[in-house]
Formats: structure tokens, sequence, C-alpha cells
């Protein structure tokens, strides 16, 4: 027998086409990519990993409230018409505001919209669909067996976890959002404190100038004051001579008498 060749894990392998194509979901999720995919066993081939994600890809991209489902539309055209990542961040940038969580809402919308609309077709290449004839029976009895088991559980468990990782990534993206706030208040107030001590240093070097000018009148003034001092001086050291002088006039005159 002729074993079927391997395949790139970007490349779908036709039977799995065949088991997503007839909705066998949870066979897919759990247990085909790992036991059964003929292409890329363990892995999964793009078949199963485009069956996997109605259960894995439900983690998108939340913003801000107060966007609508256009502007998130037209932002995203816009940044794959550039051929840009579509990413919260750039999303964000082409808006120029929006939370995370707003935007992740309607993202997922975007995408939901957008695989029920656009139906995948694939073309099987021939040395392929030859090759998988001889198993194509086994492979088929056992994906019946295991889809004869509880589907719907299965799927509703898988569908339970999607949903509690949603509501856990709503509240990071809440908190994220949270966080941002707090963030832009600390800036708000690290930018009101800048202002303050702009303005108190300038009231520093207002006042420095001020002291700076009291201190140079201060020394105009000690000055003034030292030469008045030694003008005063002078003046008592002419009196005092004169006084002597005139002592000394006096003293021949009490002589004689």
């Amino acid at each position: 027998m002729r074993l079927a060749p391997r395949l790139r894990a970007d490349n779908p392998h036709p039977f799995c086409w065949v088991l997503a194509g007839l909705g066998f979901f949870a066979f897919e999720v759990f247990l085909w990519p790992v036991l059964f995919c003929p292409g890329v066993p363990y892995t999964g081939c793009q078949a199963c990993r485009l069956a996997l994600e109605p259960f894995m890809s439900g983690i998108i991209t939340m913003g801000r409230s107060g966007i609508t489902l256009e502007q998130v539309e037209s932002a995203v055209s816009a940044l794959e018409a550039r051929n840009e990542a579509v990413t919260y961040d750039a999303i964000r940038n082409e808006l120029g505001s929006g939370g995370y969580s707003t935007i992740g809402k309607h993202l997922q919308t975007l995408r939901a919209r957008t695989a029920s609309t656009s139906p995948m077709t694939v073309e099987v290449p021939a040395e392929i669909a030859a090759s998988l004839t001889a198993t194509l029976g086994q492979l088929w009895q056992q994906a019946q067996s295991v889809a004869a088991q509880d589907v719907e559980t299965l799927r509703r468990a898988a569908n339970a976890r999607v949903q509690t990782a949603e509501q856990d990534l709503d509240q990071l993206l809440r908190r994220l959002d949270s966080t941002l706030e707090e963030l832009e208040q600390t800036q708000s107030a690290l930018a009101q404190s800048s202002t303050e001590v702009r303005v108190l240093e300038q009231a520093q070097a207002r006042l420095q100038g001020e002291n700076e000018s009291l201190a140079r009148q201060l020394n105009a003034l000690q000055a003034v004051i030292q030469d008045q001092s030694e003008t005063l001086k002078q003046f008592m050291a002419q009196h005092a001579t004169q006084d002597e002088k005139s002592t000394a006039r006096k003293r021949p005159s009490n002589d004689q008498a």
C-alpha cells in the first residue's frame, strides 16, 4: 500500500476538508490532528487548524467604548489596504481613540460576518486524491466511530472553555483600560506638578534677583557709612587740633597775669 505523502502544515488535507464540511468539529478539535491527520500528524494541516478556529480563535482584541462597528470596519479596511497588520494598537491609532474591549467586540462581529459569508473552496491535487483512495474507507470508519460519540457534549465543553477564556480576557482588557486611565491621570498630575515646579523656580529666581539687588544696595550703603565715618573722624581730629591751639594761645596770657 502506498502511503500518502507528507504535507506542509500550511497545506490542507482533502479528507480533513470532508470532515470539516460534515461538521465534525469536536472530532477535529480533540483527536483528528493528533491521531489521524494523514498530512501533518500531531499538529494538523491547514484544514485541521481551520476546524479548530471556531473554538480557539475567540480571543480577540477589545477596546474602549464610544466607537462604532462601522469605524472599526473602516480602520481594518484602511490597514489591509496598506498591507499593515490588523492589531489592537493599529486600529486604535487609526481611529485616534477607542478602548480595547470595544474594538475587540467589533472585530469579533466582523470575523463572524466574514466567516458566514465567505465559504472556503480548496482544489485537491490529483496526486493527493489518488494517494488517499486506498485508506479512505478505513479513515471514514474511524471518523464515524469517533463522531458517534456525544459530539454535542464535547462541543458544549469546548464552548464553555472558550467562554471562560473570553470572560477572563474581557476582565484583563477592562483592567488594561483602567490602568490606561490611571496612567493618563498620573501623567496629567505630573504635568501639573511640573508647571508648579516651574512657577516656584521662577519665583525663586525673582527672589534671588531681589536678594542680590538688596545686597548691592547694602554694600553701597556700607560704603557711604564708611566714607561718612572717615569724614567725621577727620572733622573731629581737626576740631581737637584747633582746641589745642586755642588752649596754647590762652596760656601765655594767664602766665603774664
